[in-house]
């Protein structure tokens, strides 16, 4: 899918400036290259939120994956189920993000916001919207560390669109454009059709990513880091 890693490329040069970082990775697959980079490093702590099943693409991104060397433990995958919806990913998105930071402290933060877990999207395994991948970017940036946002998959192009610049607006403006607004008049505006505003509407999608699972994967995150010395 992705022939240059710009989530490596921009780690390490930020790594010029900060001793530590976190990547946080919201995309439907497993970041598998960029865990491959930085396996071995206690500087860059790589975090992954993603779908995770026999057979679905790339087949990395377990729980047992935890990082080698003197990265062991700096590595933490949560995989997660089909049909995963806005609740249930802001509340293992928050846990999780909480919880990493507590151990780690990153000085810095690079965030990758891919739209293929969107609604609609042709991998249909998810069902989030704009608003559920806004949340996320809303809780990073409240931390007011230095942070690098980056867009990631998507294959819905117009709810690709409009969720990219839903969460471009959010990044950059005190308050983020209304979901419900009005798409301006330009030469592509049919394809944005039946609807002509920046929502996505969530499907009917049975999230198997159920409460007594979700507590399972806390209970793992919470495992994980205990590994980790508390700051």
């Amino acid at each position: 899918f992705c022939y240059v890693n710009d989530i490596v490329l921009a780690t390490l040069a930020m790594r010029k400036a900060f001793d530590t970082i976190l990547i946080i990775d919201c995309d439907l697959h497993h970041h598998c290259g960029v865990e491959a980079a930085f396996q071995h490093s206690e500087k860059v702590f790589t975090l992954s939120f993603h779908r995770h099943a026999p057979g679905f693409f790339p087949g990395t991104g377990s729980c047992e994956a935890v990082g080698r060397g003197k990265g062991k433990f700096y590595c933490l995958n949560v995989p997660l189920q089909t049909g995963l919806n806005d609740a249930h990913f802001h509340s293992v998105f928050r846990f999780t993000v909480d919880r990493v930071w507590d151990r780690f402290r990153p000085q810095a933060v690079v965030m990758q916001c891919g739209c293929d877990g969107m609604a609609q999207d042709p991998n249909r395994e998810w069902n989030l919207t704009p608003a559920g991948l806004g949340a996320a970017v809303a809780a990073v940036k409240s931390r007011g560390v230095p942070t690098l946002f980056l867009g990631g998959g998507g294959y819905h192009h117009a709810n690709a669109a409009r969720c990219n610049t839903y969460l471009t607006s959010l990044i950059c403006r005190s308050e983020p454009l209304d979901l419900h607004a009005e798409i301006p008049d330009h030469d592509y505006a049919g394809a944005y059709a039946p609807g002509h505003d920046l929502a996505v509407t969530a499907g009917n999608m049975q999230d198997e990513n159920d409460p007594a699972y979700l507590e399972g994967v806390m209970a793992m995150v919470d495992q994980r880091l205990m590994h980790l010395e508390q700051d």
